[in-house]
């Protein structure tokens, strides 16, 4: 039997991404009353989005005790979350939410994404 290397390193990503182990930013999203802090990791960001590649290497953050720090106020919680679950599974939508998900994946650059949907 042979495992495919990709689908490890993406179940080990998967496990820190919901333990938050080794990140290094932190990405505030949605407005008001709704908002929540992601602890995710700018190598993974960057590699997946010329948006994060560049914000993150220009002046557009704000570092604190090497924790990178950024806010996205314009992305509901609910459209962050499921762009980086990385499960895109439209049919269990709404078409409001697809909707925002096309604009979110459009400003961040996640092209693959953007045509998916």
């Amino acid at each position: 039997m042979s495992i495919i290397l990709s689908n490890l390193l993406l179940d080990g990503y998967t496990k820190i991404l919901k333990t938050g182990e080794f990140f290094d930013v932190e990405i505030l999203v949605g407005e008001k009353a709704n908002t929540k802090i992601f602890r995710l990791h700018s190598l993974v960001l960057k590699v997946c989005s010329p948006y994060f590649r560049s914000a993150f290497s220009n002046n557009w953050v704000k570092v604190e005790n090497n924790i990178i720090k950024f806010q996205k106020p314009n992305i509901s919680v609910k459209v962050f979350e499921i762009l980086i679950n990385g499960k895109l599974e439209l049919a269990n939508n709404d078409i409001k939410t697809n909707i925002a998900l096309l604009i979110a994946a459009d400003e961040l650059c996640l092209n693959e994404v953007c045509l998916h949907i």
